[in-house]
């Protein structure tokens, strides 16, 4: 759309000792995290990893940003925000409607009326209710094979049916290893905590079998995979309409806030 777009992150789980910190798709992910990284690798947007939002966004605007978007952290409210978008996964919903910890929420449903736009991941399960406020659907789907050690890329379909080994450190591992298994791929899975440091030792399992991570995982296993270990991309798809709508929403703030300024 012809506009600068800076990402601003938590940079969950890096070890940097000064923040915030910009970060490229060559970054190390044990100083800046593998969310940062693996942002950087897709988007090739100025990104900026750290836990004060504000200090972040000054730093994507000193490096030429002309729209920011926050990565998670919708209660940072120290942020300016020209806009609100919220991401729901059907799969889970809203759950008891509780705030944590006796439920899943950081904010009350009533903080819902305050948002421009709520975007939901079509995983089915829960039933939603009616959220009476711009609303709008997206898919993700597992793209193709990466090869870690060589970038050489493949298509899921010529391993449909082998036993393959499967290592995950993500919040939700069991939504990707179900998308795997529907792929008609047997999995014998390890499951680590979110963001874990991952070792050698954890994606070696003494056989030649295909070993296969999420992107955000990889980022992590560059120095240490062999021609044994895969990356499975992911892609995301709008239909035409919500797709229009969710840029309308990002120009409708581009232009409040020149507005404003």
């Amino acid at each position: 759309q012809g506009t600068t777009v800076a990402v601003i992150t938590r940079g969950y789980g890096g070890e940097a000792r000064s923040w915030p910190q910009r970060v490229t798709a060559e970054s190390d992910p044990k100083l800046v995290g593998d969310e940062s990284v693996l942002i950087a690798q897709h988007t090739g947007a100025i990104v900026v990893a750290g836990s004060d939002r504000v200090a972040s966004g000054r730093l994507a605007i000193a490096a030429g940003a002309e729209l920011i978007i926050s990565d998670d952290g919708l209660q940072h409210y120290r942020l300016h925000r020209d806009a609100e978008v919220l991401v729901v996964d059907s799969s889970r919903g809203f759950g008891n409607g509780y705030l944590l910890p006796a439920g899943p929420l950081r904010e009350p449903l009533s903080r819902l009326q305050q948002v421009d736009l709520v975007m939901i991941n079509q995983r089915g399960g829960a039933q939603l209710p009616d959220l009476k406020i711009p609303t709008i659907a997206y898919q993700v789907k597992l793209g193709s094979l990466r090869a870690i050690h060589s970038g050489v890329v493949r298509s899921i379909d010529e391993i449909c049916g082998q036993q393959v080994h499967v290592v995950t450190a993500i919040g939700h591992p069991h939504s990707f290893i179900a998308a795997l298994e529907q792929c008609g791929l047997r999995v014998d899975s390890r499951i680590y905590p979110d963001h874990a440091l991952l070792r050698k030792q954890d994606i070696e399992f003494g056989d030649d079998l295909p070993v296969l991570m999420t992107e955000k995982d990889a980022v992590k296993c560059q120095h240490i995979a062999d021609l044994r270990h895969w990356a499975v991309t992911i892609t995301v798809h709008f239909n035409d309409s919500d797709r229009s709508q969710l840029l309308m929403c990002v120009q409708q703030a581009v232009e409040k806030f020149a507005a404003t300024h």
